[in-house]
């Protein structure tokens, strides 16, 4: 062999004993990391099993009457889709004359458009409070805090965008239905838009910005869900309640010419 030959010779054999003794040690970790983990198992497991058993006796011990929680117990049947399962808007409706009585902040200043979303008005029909066609629960409640709505506008009862997974599968198609919302409320001078849904509420506040530079239009709405705006009027805390410092686009706009009402 060349001198070269040998030197790569040599090179090649130093290197496949250092493989082999990695491998080797490797081997041997291995072994004592699996040894190490079915001891352990075999300790824990048990104890685990134990602590579940005891959980469920005590969650079969619980005596809800006496504990004055016999309103939440539980049994086989009670739930039934279309007579106590409610979407919260709903249960707001039915205590929109309490809500009413408890107003405290005056919100009729502001412009106010609302969207309905796709998941309460365009799945079960016959459910739905306020319409389908032009949907107004959610204007009737901020009626209630002595605000009006601008009502119908062009498509208010678009989706927002999102549809599901659209907004990361399809996010041209997503943004551009978001887009036609936006301008659409901005053509209305809408300061706030009101909602029902997390999902909208994600697109809108989240997204605002983004949309707003692919339509060269800076766009000054706020974005509340109906919850939000009826815990606002009614003085509810910002942070705690409300949750203020959660938006991407600041509320700050609203909250910070908060006037009382004139009773």
């Amino acid at each position: 062999l060349s001198r070269v030959e040998q030197i790569f010779a040599s090179s090649y054999e130093m290197t496949k004993n250092r493989s082999d003794a990695m491998i080797e040690a490797l081997r041997q970790n291995l072994e004592i990391v699996t040894a190490n983990r079915k001891e352990l198992c075999e300790e824990v497991e048990p104890q685990a099993a134990e602590q579940e058993a005891k959980q469920g006796q005590a969650a079969d011990d619980f005596d809800f009457d006496e504990n004055g929680l016999s309103h939440l117990k539980y049994e086989k049947d009670d739930l039934k889709p279309t007579e106590n399962i409610f979407h919260v808007v709903d249960i707001l409706y039915g205590k929109k004359d309490e809500i009413k009585k408890n107003i405290k902040y005056d919100l009729s200043d502001y412009t106010i458009a609302t969207h309905h979303g796709c998941h309460y008005c365009k799945v079960h029909y016959e459910d739905t409070i306020g319409g389908v066609r032009d949907p107004n629960i959610l204007d009737e409640l901020i009626e209630e805090c002595g605000c009006k709505t601008i009502g119908w506008y062009d498509y208010k009862r678009t989706t927002c965008g999102t549809g599901f997974r659209q907004r990361y599968s399809n996010p041209d198609l997503s943004f551009n239905a978001t887009a036609d919302k936006m301008n659409s409320i901005a053509d209305e001078d809408v300061d706030i838009l009101v909602h029902l849904c997390p999902n909208c509420h994600i697109q809108f506040d989240r997204y605002q910005h983004l949309i707003g530079e692919r339509e060269g239009r800076k766009f000054k709405a706020i974005h509340l869900n109906i919850t939000q705006f009826l815990a606002l009027a009614m003085g509810g805390d910002l942070d705690k309640v409300i949750g203020a410092k959660t938006h991407t686009v600041p509320i700050d706009s609203v909250i910070n010419e908060l006037k009382e009402v004139n009773k």
